[in-house]
């Protein structure tokens, strides 16, 4: 926070300096404040607060929607313009919301002809929930972390661009993003009761991560060339520490595993692109792109206790992945021509991407000493690929566009890893990936009345994968028994739009999704089909403005999924179903010339919740959340407007005996003024 005030006067004193370099001779100063006494100011602030309190689970509250229960308040909305002189402007927006952490300021002058200044921060708090999994066969059959886990997210820029006619256009970017906190992960820990283990304990992790970010980019128009150049620099900082924790509730004794990573990383992208119209039915466009990113990392792993039964430890004190990307395209659009319009591009890439690391292992020995073998990790990757599009569009028919679309892409993938245990060759892999897809989509849409819009579309795509294993000496390890996978989904979609009114509005849209995924392996069986989805995806909306002074809207949706992987004869795989519905409705009536009344109220109801406690875990859910919202606002002078406020929260998961359940009210006024 201290970092973010600093910040504000820094730019504060830039945006004077900048006011000071418009100066065209000694006089200026006097016709700056001769001026801006005639200059208009807007001004406009809306303070709030309010009060949530919370029965039941607090944190999934927090976690649901962002926000911390108890007393929150301070500026919701805050807006200043202000014209300095005939040609400058200054604009400042912002907002304060203290209890909750979520604060925003940005800060902009604009000199016209001539340029911009502009910074800014914001930061808010994301929370989490910190019970883990539930398995209500045990006796103890959920777990909490009893602490608080926060992150904390926020960033600053400061941005100035130069907008002088007939100049080339250039902005500058200083971008500085940051999370520092903890989370809460879905890897858990493993408990034992009564003889059986089931992964329910809860883990967090902290994470300390910052990011900074420079960017240029250049605009210019020769003629009827256009050039575009955008260079960007990256560097990113990150430290986190995870802890997990595994319980034997029969022996009364605990272990844990702390594993800590940093990574430290530099991107660099230059992405130049030109575009022209050659013709009046005649466009094209060509487009280079160069990426590097090179990074290091750390790993370290500590388990306690470090026994017989828990005997491992990992460290990794290098950790180098150096990537170099070239990318170019070349797109034409010509039309259209009797109703015809044609575009297509096609776009080549070239990826080298090498990394090694050096770790060590600790680990018991068979005497009782300890042993440390060394492990050097290499790998090298090459892909290559190209990728074809084209698309035609017709809209001869009245009221109708028709629409075909195609898109073809080849890869060739090398990846080349090598193990070296203690100076000797513990494992090595040279396998060559060759990746052919293709994606076809067709559809129209059309206007047969005045009040009725009709479109729809199919969508089909298929990806081949065939992998030749060139060097392998782990011939049974993962993925080597792999050789070819093929994916292939298709999609239909359609809506209907009717306005039979000019106050009512109604659509509806359907979508179909399918998956297949099939897989051929070096042994039995040779070929299955390794994993299937659809999804049906039903949507309605509906807006009714019956009278003058009132709205009404109505938005449900449905979602029916089903998934499906091969088990391999693995009782704990099960196909997934789920069923997943909400809805948001709003109403908005005008009491009076002074007074309105609004009510929000959103619904979910998610149902995928399979008991399959004797051969694995439970993870889904069978749950619902609704929240009401309700606002009574009334206009007391030209300035001055206030509103009061309440909301009720309920929330009920059927899939783990109510433990995370909540109910909670929130009553709260706001007040808003106008200058």
């Amino acid at each position: 926070m201290k970092q973010a005030i600093l910040f504000i006067f820094v730019v504060l004193a830039g945006m004077l300096l900048f006011g000071q370099v418009q100066a065209q001779d000694d006089a200026f100063e006097e016709a700056f404040e001769e001026e801006a006494q005639g200059g208009e100011t807007e001004l406009s602030m809306t303070g709030n607060y309010h009060y949530i309190d919370v029965d039941g689970d607090e944190s999934q509250f927090r976690e649901h929607f962002w926000t911390d229960d108890g007393s929150i308040g301070g500026v919701k909305r805050f807006s200043l313009k202000s014209s300095l002189r005939e040609d400058t402007a200054f604009r400042a927006e912002g907002h304060a919301q203290f209890g909750n952490h979520d604060y925003g300021l940005e800060l902009r002058l604009d000199k016209e002809d001539t340029g911009y200044l502009r910074g800014g921060f914001s930061e808010y708090r994301k929370y989490f929930d910190d019970s883990g999994g539930f398995f209500e066969p045990f006796p103890n059959s959920s777990f909490d972390l009893n602490r608080d886990l926060e992150l904390d997210i926020g960033s600053f820029f400061v941005e100035a661009g130069i907008t002088r006619p007939d100049w080339p256009q250039v902005r500058f970017v200083y971008e500085h993003h940051y999370k520092d906190g903890e989370k809460s992960l879905t890897r858990w820990g493993g408990v034992t009761q009564s003889g059986e283990t089931r992964n329910i304990f809860p883990t967090f992790k902290e994470v300390d991560q910052t990011r900074d970010t420079f960017i240029t980019e250049i605009d210019h128009t020769v003629k009827k060339v256009k050039l575009h150049d955008r260079f960007l620099y990256e560097h990113f900082d990150s430290e986190t520490t995870r802890f997990e924790e595994s319980r034997d509730l029969d022996a009364g004794t605990s272990e844990s595993v702390t594993v800590a990573e940093s990574e430290d990383s530099d991107r660099l992208f230059n992405t130049f692109y030109s575009e022209v119209n050659i013709h009046d039915t005649i466009y094209a466009s060509v487009g280079y792109l160069y990426s590097n990113y090179e990074g290091d990392a750390d790993f370290d792993m500590v388990t306690v206790p470090f026994n017989e039964s828990f005997d491992k430890n990992w460290s990794a004190s290098e950790i180098d992945l150096d990537q170099d990307s070239h990318l170019v395209n070349l797109n034409l659009m010509a039309g259209p021509y009797r109703d015809v319009r044609l575009s297509g591009g096609i776009k080549s890439e070239w990826t080298d991407t090498r990394g090694d690391t050096e770790a060590v292992l600790t680990e018991i020995g068979f005497g009782g000493g300890l042993d440390e073998p060394e492990a050097d990790i290499f790998s090298d990757k090459d892909s290559q690929g190209f990728e074809e599009n084209l698309e035609i569009r017709y809209t001869g028919l009245p009221g109708t566009t028709l629409y075909g679309q195609g898109r073809w892409s080849q890869y060739d993938i090398d990846l080349f890893e090598r193990e070296i245990e203690d100076g000797s060759l513990g494992f090595e892999r040279d396998t060559d990936t060759d990746r052919d897809q293709t994606r076809y989509k067709a559809g129209f849409s059309t206007k047969p009345l005045r009040f009725i819009t009709l479109a729809a579309h199919y969508k089909w795509e298929d990806t081949e994968n065939d992998y030749d294993h060139d060097t392998d000496t782990v011939p049974d390890g993962y993925s080597a028994f792999i050789l070819a996978q093929d994916i292939t989904k298709n999609e239909v979609g359609a809506r209907i739009s009717l306005q039979p009114r000019s106050w009512v509005r109604t659509s509806f849209a359907y979508r179909l999704e399918d998956t297949e995924v099939d897989t051929v392996f070096d042994n039995d069986p040779s070929e299955v089909r390794s994993g299937n989805y659809d999804a049906n995806v039903y949507t309605l909306d509906i807006t009714v403005t019956p009278v003058a002074n009132l709205f009404l809207s109505l938005a449900p949706s449905y979602w029916d999924i089903r998934g499906e992987a091969h088990d391999n004869g693995v009782d704990s795989v099960i196909p997934y179903e789920g069923d997943v519905f909400s809805t948001v409705a709003s109403a908005s009536y005008a009491l009076d010339e002074k007074t309105r009344l609004r009510l929000d109220y959103t619904y979910s109801r998610t149902k995928n919740f399979t008991d399959n406690s004797e051969n694995g875990l439970p993870l889904l859910k069978d749950d619902r959340l609704q929240r009401l919202r309700t606002g009574l606002s009334r206009k007391l002078s030209d300035n001055l407007e206030a509103e009061l406020v309440y909301n009720f929260f309920d929330y009920d998961g059927d899939h783990n005996n109510g433990q995370n359940d909540y109910d909670a009210h929130l009553m709260g006024l706001s007040v808003s003024l106008n200058f």
